[in-house]
């Protein structure tokens, strides 16, 4: 008789850990179709998968074939391999699998009022604390600025992608005319969000005109408020006006 005992080593691509959660089914060949035969488990000791004694009497032209059917959390990718029974007694069949890590992206909608597209944002985006594999390997570390995004035309900036995890997103410079948002907004990507959008509004600036003396500088007059926009004087006077500090100088 020709047995084989079915060993499966899954790994990270890229870090080499062991990666415990995949599904492998077994099919056997029966009327000329691939069936369900069996699954390869986990063996926590071992940290591989393993299916034994696949006989060559339960399949046709002793013919096996084993498919991942469930990646790891975290994980994508699709694998799968044919395999006979070939020789006398039982032989051990051991096969590499690997699986690429999920990534995502974060989409950032930047507006102002009237749901105006504002372009010019730049947002900083960093690691809210550290990121890791499911084994134990640390593959951004906490407070890492990992991608830098300004909005365009239509208010809108994506990042690159991303390592699933939780992470900030806080803008560090604001449009021409609007007031910065120091608001950190928390976004987390997972399995089931890889993709996820962060809306910020944003106020025009807001200023205050004072009558100052120019001797002393001591604040005679208390003008006006306004946002975003000049009275009719300032703007005919606008070359004769400058900016010292927060005050403007008339």
């Amino acid at each position: 008789t020709r047995n084989v005992d079915l060993v499966i080593k899954k790994k990270d691509e890229t870090t080499g850990e062991a990666l415990k959660g995949a599904e492998f089914t077994v099919y056997k060949m029966q009327g000329g179709q691939w069936v369900t035969y069996t699954k390869a488990t986990w063996n926590d000791q071992y940290k591989e998968y393993m299916a034994l004694n696949l006989k060559e009497t339960d399949t046709e032209n002793r013919s096996f074939k084993v498919v991942e059917t469930k990646n790891p959390a975290g994980y994508t990718g699709t694998w799968e391999h044919e395999f006979t029974a070939e020789k006398e007694g039982v032989v051990t069949l051991t096969l590499d699998a690997t699986n690429a890590r999920k990534t995502g992206q974060i989409t950032i909608t930047k507006t102002g009022e009237n749901n105006k597209k504002l372009s010019g944002a730049v947002f900083e985006i960093k690691a809210a604390k550290d990121i890791k594999t499911a084994g134990g390997t640390t593959l951004v570390a906490a407070d890492t600025v990992v991608d830098t995004v300004t909005t365009d035309g239509n208010g809108s900036a994506a990042s690159k992608q991303l390592e699933l995890g939780q992470y900030i997103v806080k803008e560090i410079t604001a449009p021409d005319g609007y007031v910065l948002d120091t608001t950190e907004h928390a976004v987390t990507l997972d399995d089931s969000h890889t993709s996820v959008n962060v809306a910020v509004q944003n106020q025009k600036n807001a200023i205050v005109l004072q009558k100052v003396s120019k001797n002393d500088g001591t604040v005679m007059e208390a003008l006006r408020s306004i946002s975003g926009m000049m009275t009719r004087a300032m703007i005919k006077r606008r070359k004769q006006i400058t900016m010292d500090g927060s005050r403007l100088m008339v």
